[in-house]
């Protein structure tokens, strides 16, 4: 995603815009994503490769950040902003007529500064 040459921000933007324009998918996600954390369940290898699939992308893009720091690391970062995502994700399904994806892009340039080649 951040090797493409597109803004992470962006391409993760229109991805939730178009999952929030039916509220009924991020809350069927979210429903199936908290339900497969149990490894017994059906969906648990399906979510966990699908999460480890997006975490390689946003890994490999080497993000980097205004505040890097060995606590920092660039796995650290891919989980922040996928948690970033799911969080969206619930404050999208609590209340519809707020507009959650207004703070993906300051939050991306508060944890992922694009590099020159990105």
């Amino acid at each position: 995603m951040l090797a493409s040459g597109t803004a992470g921000s962006a391409v993760l933007g229109e991805i939730l815009a178009d999952e929030f324009a039916d509220t009924d998918y991020p809350r069927s996600w979210l429903a199936l994503a908290i339900a497969a954390t149990n490894p017994a369940h059906p969906a648990h290898e399906y979510v966990a490769r699908r999460r480890e699939r997006l975490r390689m992308r946003l890994r490999g893009g080497s993000p980097r950040t205004g505040h890097s720091s060995p606590e920092s690391t660039v796995d650290d970062r891919a989980v922040m902003v996928l948690a970033m995502r799911d969080g969206l994700r619930i404050q999208a399904v609590l209340d519809p007529s707020k507009d959650p994806l207004r703070l993906l892009e300051p939050f991306m340039r508060m944890v992922i500064i694009p590099t020159k080649s990105e």
